[in-house]
């Protein structure tokens, strides 16, 4: 009796997670259904996919009435090629509801869209608006029309629609030949402009 509970109560998850475009899978998989909560718990090469966005990671946990929370831990892939990007890191959390992506351990992010590579302490990633905010020890390289950007700060703010990069904080940025040291740095790479405010400090070739 149990054994057919068990497989009715897989159904019924499958069939939900399905009708909202979620697959997943792994070596080993715990539901619980109880009156208040729901959660299903992946590991062992555990895969989460939502839409073109693929989640792979030690473990998943989906839970809430409709699976909106996604809790990942060890080994975390995170990757929409439609979107064009990747990250990696080590914990994840991932709201489908508001569409946001936080990372609270050490992470690398590729963005094959905008040719930037970047790598930070802590990611808030707003998929809607295409905000991703990076803080502590954040360095970043991108491949521009006038050659390679580099750039170091404690906190970077890149908006992946507009190409357009906010660093402060320690910020510094090489670009064209040319160093920059700042509070405050803002970045617009496609239209090759560049903004320094506060105290200033820079190597620029006449």
């Amino acid at each position: 009796m149990k054994s057919k509970l068990f497989i009715l109560l897989m159904l019924l998850l499958s069939f939900s997670l399905f009708a909202d475009d979620i697959t997943f899978s792994g070596g080993y998989s715990k539901a619980v259904m109880n009156e208040g909560k729901r959660e299903l718990m992946l590991s062992q090469n555990a895969v989460v996919t939502v839409g073109s966005l693929t989640i792979k990671a030690n473990s998943i946990t989906l839970s809430g009435d409709d699976y909106d929370t996604v809790v990942c831990n060890g080994a975390i892939s995170i990757e929409d090629p439609e979107e064009g990007f990747l990250m990696r890191a080590d914990k994840l959390y991932y709201d489908r509801k508001e569409e946001r992506i936080i990372i609270t351990s050490w992470c690398e992010i590729s963005d094959r869209k905008n040719e930037l590579e970047a790598s930070t302490a802590s990611l808030a990633y707003d998929l809607k608006s295409k905000d991703l905010m990076m803080e502590m020890r954040v360095r970043l390289v991108a491949n521009t029309e006038d050659g390679l950007l580099t750039g170091q700060a404690e906190s970077v703010y890149f908006n992946r629609d507009s190409n357009t990069l906010s660093l402060s904080g320690g910020a510094v940025v090489s670009w064209k030949g040319d160093t920059y040291k700042a509070q405050l740095i803002t970045v617009d790479i496609d239209k090759s402009e560049i903004n320094l405010d506060g105290r200033i400090e820079g190597v620029v070739h006449g």
